[in-house]
């Protein structure tokens, strides 16, 4: 990318990307984002997560201004339209500076004819006192038809709470390494630094920083590994995975490896840690985690499903399985995750999903124990998935994850089988987890 680039034009490129090429952010923001300046890019990523956030709303009020659609080669133009809208409606930026900062972002992307345009349809965008998506009952969700028409299906009395969650930026959670420090005693050094502080109610090692802007690494012992980034919700897989000492254990699907380090935080004496991922990349960061926390596990680069590549045929006591899903539980951390998605995926996850299972069930011993994850709402990847395997496998038991016996609060609802977790105003993300066992012969 040309060093001749500022967070609007990088940002109209990085959304052209995602609408017409369907490459997620994370793919794009750190490729295009990496030649600016590092107040630009805070700027780029914030209007790339706003724009995907209220993309229904700005491209209803969009469209009705143009004349004819713009060519998907031209999407870089229709992205700074809605960069425009976003800047006047939401950032509150002056209708001269908001305006400006489009047309001369058209110039970079050497697209001139476009200046006209953009000036055109931002003001008359700025001078309308009621907008279309005003009256769209279902842009108002800033969600796609077919997910608004799911979620409101499987999840009646929350469906609203849900959407108006997902339109959040999302807290800021740490996992607090209890092998180390207490959350106690961690949340007190937080205090007396002056950083408000307010503790997980699902999980005991939890502690969110509501204040925007803390510089992580700058936090008290991040370097000697007393802390790491986590959503409350998957924090609870190493304590509902429950480990024991001795235990042979494998993390399927590992990558970034939270959970992979908090299994070995929870139960130090472990025998082993298997972490396997089949992105090379991804599993990096799984050994970069490790290293900063002084942790070990052996890490192995392969697909789940070809078991021939990774296992020996020793049986594991635990296995989790934290598997690929829609991530429509993460959406206010992933915002673009709304318009990638598409229909057809959820049928073809929850078909992989089931194939996982039923592959990992071969790798765990009689009676063991498998934890069954995902970060979705959407009980086709959760309860159909699992009662499909239950009628699959004869020696497979469903362990109650009843919530008040853990602590889990309110937020936990205790579905046929399993939990869900839907995402929380100012507290964790969406998750679901199932425990199955397998019976001894």
């Amino acid at each position: 990318m040309s060093k001749k680039h500022n967070a609007r034009s990088a940002a109209a490129i990085i959304l052209k990307k995602m609408l017409i090429d369907g490459q997620s952010l994370n793919q794009t923001i750190p490729l295009y984002s990496e030649t600016l300046a590092p107040e630009e890019q805070g700027l780029c990523k914030a209007i790339c997560f706003g724009v995907c956030r209220f993309y229904r709303t700005l491209s209803t009020d969009i469209d009705a201004l143009l004349e004819k659609p713009l060519r998907n080669k031209d999407y870089d133009i229709y992205a700074l339209l809605l960069i425009g809208a976003y800047q006047l409606d939401k950032m509150r930026t002056p209708e001269y500076a908001a305006i400006d900062s489009c047309v001369s972002a058209s110039k970079m992307l050497k697209k001139d004819w476009a200046k006209g345009l953009i000036n055109a349809v931002l003001r008359k965008y700025q001078k309308q006192t009621e907008k279309p998506s005003v009256n769209d009952e279902k842009a108002a969700t800033e969600h796609p038809d077919w997910l608004v028409g799911k979620i409101r299906k499987m999840w009646p009395d929350h469906s609203e709470a849900i959407f108006a969650q997902n339109n959040l930026e999302p807290p800021l959670c740490l996992r607090i390494n209890e092998a180390k420090i207490t959350r106690a005693d961690y949340c007190k050094l937080l205090t007396e630094q002056g950083i408000a502080i307010k503790e997980g109610v699902i999980s005991s090692s939890a502690v969110y920083l509501p204040e925007k802007g803390v510089n992580i690494t700058a936090l008290p012992y991040f370097a000697e590994g007393y802390f790491s980034v986590q959503d409350e919700a998957p924090q609870l897989a190493a304590f509902l995975l429950d480990a024991q000492a001795d235990d042979k254990v494998l993390d399927a699907c590992a990558a970034p490896g939270g959970k992979t380090c908090h299994i070995l935080e929870h139960t130090p004496k472990v025998a082993s840690v298997t972490a396997v991922d089949m992105d090379a990349s991804r599993l990096v960061r799984v050994e970069e985690n490790l290293q900063r926390l002084q942790l070990q596990a052996q890490c192995i680069t392969a697909d789940i499903l070809a078991t021939d590549d990774w296992w020996d045929g020793q049986g594991f006591d635990k296995i989790l399985a934290d598997v690929p899903c829609s991530a429509t539980g993460v959406i206010r951390r992933h915002p673009d995750i709304k318009w990638l998605r598409k229909p057809d995926d959820i049928q073809q996850l929850a078909a992989l999903q089931l194939e996982m299972l039923n592959t990992l069930w071969t790798c765990l011993k009689p009676g063991g124990k498998l934890l069954y994850a995902t970060c979705s709402v959407l009980t086709q990847e959760n309860t159909k998935v699992i009662n499909a395997f239950l009628r699959q496998q004869s020696d497979a038991k469903h362990l109650s994850l009843d919530s008040d016996d853990r602590g889990f609060g309110p937020s936990a609802i205790q579905c046929d089988v399993g939990v869900q977790f839907l995402p929380q105003a100012n507290s964790h993300d969406g998750f679901y987890y199932a425990l199955l066992e397998k019976e001894s012969v």
